[in-house]
Parts: structure tokens; sequence; C-alpha cells
């Protein structure tokens, strides 16, 4: 008899977790207006709903999925999934216990265009452009921390070398040049290497190349 009860509550379960609502994408039952919204089209689905995964469609095609989503414990959960058809993009979103942990957008040629994973109030990330024959064209790596950020931005010529990679540090009020910056001619030699310290100062050995890897140029910021 127990065993028999067991079953039945384990049943009713997940018959919960498997409950599906399909509807037309801005259903005021699942979703709220929202101007300039995470969610496309000015529409997010609602912060509390009934267990179960929530498939919203396009009111010009209802073959059209817009959005997949998932709740559980009236929550946001699991791995989401919009779909934008006007830029033909799609993100992915992976929730917990209402949460949003990480993100990720795609383009209609597979290509990712940002990855972003949040921790403990910080995002990480990373942002993608490609030339037109898909190779990378750009790739900025970031910190975010309330009003404050740094990036790292590396960009690349088409044949995959690398073109420059230059760091900025946000604070909120101005952008401003840290770290290291590097340039580099077609052909892979260098062409110009500098540094930025503490409040932006200019720091170490500035040097510049030509394309045969001779130095051109060469200052010592420290002046020593």
């Amino acid at each position: 008899m127990k065993s028999l009860l067991s079953i039945i509550f384990l049943t009713f379960i997940s018959n919960l977790y498997a409950q599906e609502h399909k509807f037309e994408y801005g259903n005021e039952i699942y979703m709220d207006y929202h101007y300039n919204c995470s969610i496309d089209y000015g529409y997010t689905f609602k912060e509390k709903l009934p267990d179960g995964k929530y498939i919203a469609y396009s009111s010009s095609n209802p073959e059209l999925i817009l959005v997949e989503a998932f709740y559980k414990d009236k929550r946001k959960s699991g791995k989401w999934k919009i779909y934008n058809p006007y830029e033909k993009q799609t993100e992915f979103n992976d929730y917990e216990n209402g949460k949003l942990i990480s993100e990720k957008l795609i383009d209609s040629l597979g290509q990712t265009l940002l990855e972003i994973k949040h921790i403990n109030k910080e995002q990480f990330g990373d942002y993608y452009n490609y030339f037109d024959n898909g190779q990378l064209k750009r790739s900025e790596r970031f910190r975010r921390h309330k009003r404050k950020s740094t990036q790292v931005i590396t960009e690349y010529y088409k044949n995959g070398n690398v073109k420059s990679i230059i760091r900025y540090l946000n604070n909120g009020a101005n952008t401003k040049p840290i770290g290291k910056w590097e340039t580099y001619y077609e052909n892979g030699q260098p062409k110009s290497k500098k540094e930025y310290g503490k409040n932006w100062r200019e720091i170490g050995i500035w040097k510049e190349w030509n394309e045969k890897g001779e130095i051109t140029s060469e200052i010592n910021k420290d002046g020593k």
C-alpha cells in the first residue's frame, strides 16, 4: 500500500512538472509588457507562474515558436530559448532558483555573438563579430560589477592573425586605457607595444617596428 501511494505521488509530481502551456506571444495571462525588456518585442514572462513548460508562438505563424520557458517552484528554471525572427538570432538562457546564471546568443549561421555568466552579482563574458567569410573579426572579453567594468578587445585580420589587443577600464564616469596595448602587422610581426599603469599613466618602454621586424622607435616612459 505504501509503495502504491509513493507511485501515485511521484506520478502526480511528474505530471505537474510536465504541464505544457502553449499560447500566442504577448498573452497577458503569462506575460507582462515592459519597455526595453530582455525578451524581444516588449514582453517578458511574469516572475511567478505555475510549474511547467511555457511555449509562446508568433501571432502571424503559430508554427513559429518565439519562446520556450520553464518554471519550477513558481520560479524561472532550467534552459530557456528565445528566438528573434527579425534579427534571426536565438538566445539561450539558464536559470537556477529564479536567477539568471548564463546567457548565449547565436546568429542564423550558428556563430556565437555573445556569452555571459552571472556569478555573485558580477558578469563575465565575451562579445564576438565576424567577417563575411565566418572568420572571427573581433572579440571583447569583459567583467562587470555594478558600474565598474574591464574590457580586453582583440581584433583579427582575415587570415586569422591578431591585429591588436587593447584594454580598458570603465569606472562608471569615464573609460580609460589600462595594461598592455599591442598591435601587429598582417604577417604576424609586432607593430607597436605600449603600457598604461595606475591612473592611466604611460609606463614602461614603448616600441614600434616595421614589417621586417626592425625597431623604428623606442621610448622609455619611466624617464630612466
